[in-house]
């Protein structure tokens, strides 16, 4: 890891880790005070941030990174994200890098298909 090295690129590298399950990897892009946010949890700290990302690396098959886009402090990655259980979910995430660490992750993506189905009957 480089100091020299942008936004863009950390967050690049932390999502083809996390989705290859190299969660080793993945963590040398993560600072220790590290804030998450998803439809579906809050999070603070690294260990916790680790934890979280890594159990549902469990069940990502693959990745298509689609955009990337950035400036000096930010990155925003726009992915189809493979899982076994819930097909295809595509994802876009704003990564905020200090000093060649993510410090903050903001990930959005439609939660659909995580929902249980169910049927009425009328």
């Amino acid at each position: 890891m480089s100091l020299s090295t942008t936004p863009r690129e950390v967050a690049t590298a932390f999502v083809k880790a996390f989705a290859s399950r190299q969660m080793e990897d993945a963590a040398e892009w993560v600072a220790d005070e590290v804030a998450f946010t998803s439809p579906r949890v809050q999070i603070r700290g690294r260990d916790a941030y680790l934890a979280a990302v890594g159990e549902f690396s469990g069940v990502v098959t693959g990745l298509d990174l689609l955009e990337t886009f950035g400036d000096e402090s930010r990155a925003m990655l726009l992915y189809d994200m493979h899982t076994a259980p819930f097909g295809v979910i595509r994802a876009a995430d704003l990564y905020v890098v200090q000093d060649g660490l993510i410090v903050r992750n903001d990930l959005l993506f439609d939660t659909a298909a995580m929902r249980p189905t169910s049927s009425v009957e009328g």
